[in-house]
């Protein structure tokens, strides 16, 4: 049994419709290619970073330093005004988040800073943050005032200025978990009053 096309009159001038646009469009389609080569891209205010005003704003791939005691196999992670203010920064800004695989006790001595900092031990999946396969030991205060927690789930920690803090001791890892802080200052360096526990 064979197809036989439909010659009835709609049929005949959507053909005929389909056609003459082609050729139309095909008549103007060089036209076109060459404007579109003569005249500027437009960009829609899309720029290289910092090869405009505000290019400086956009810190690209800020990644921390090793410091001592850092595991070996440790992964990159991000640090912000470590050493020095982030270049372009009007405001002080100074932050670490890396994550946290196994267990090892990252700062072993107390340590105090001129002005606060906020710690923040936050469950390693990122579609739910209320699991946290980890237990952290983290000492604040000093002498008599000397005070251990015991951290085992999402927390976020305020250290007011000139407090006493750490060790830090990540106790238990099941599953990775992610630890950073942030002061509002130049560098971390700069905060330290006396001796600085990460050299």
């Amino acid at each position: 049994m064979t197809n036989k096309k439909r010659t009835d009159r709609r049929n005949f001038f959507q053909d005929v419709s389909a056609g003459a646009a082609g050729m139309a469009f095909a008549g103007i389609l060089p036209k076109l290619n060459a404007a579109a080569a003569t005249s500027p891209q437009k960009t829609d205010n899309v720029h290289e970073m910092n090869a405009s005003k505000y290019g400086k704003y956009f810190l690209k791939e800020p990644w921390g330093m090793d410091r001592p005691g850092t595991p070996s196999d440790a992964p990159v992670y991000i640090g912000i005004g470590q050493e020095v203010p982030v270049a372009g920064w009007d405001e002080p800004l100074t932050q670490v988040l890396r994550p946290i695989y196994k267990a090892y006790k990252m700062i072993p001595e107390g340590h105090r800073h001129n002005v606060a900092e906020i710690l923040y031990f936050i469950g390693g999946d990122p579609m739910n943050f209320k699991e946290f396969g980890a237990e952290v030991e983290f000492v604040m205060g000093e002498g008599d005032d000397a005070e251990t927690h015991i951290i085992t789930s999402t927390t976020w920690v305020y250290v007011p200025a000139n407090v006493m803090h750490c060790p830090l001791e990540f106790k238990r890892v099941d599953k990775p978990i992610m630890f950073g802080h942030i002061m509002f200052a130049p560098s971390y360096n700069s905060t330290v009053v006396g001796k600085n526990p990460l050299e």
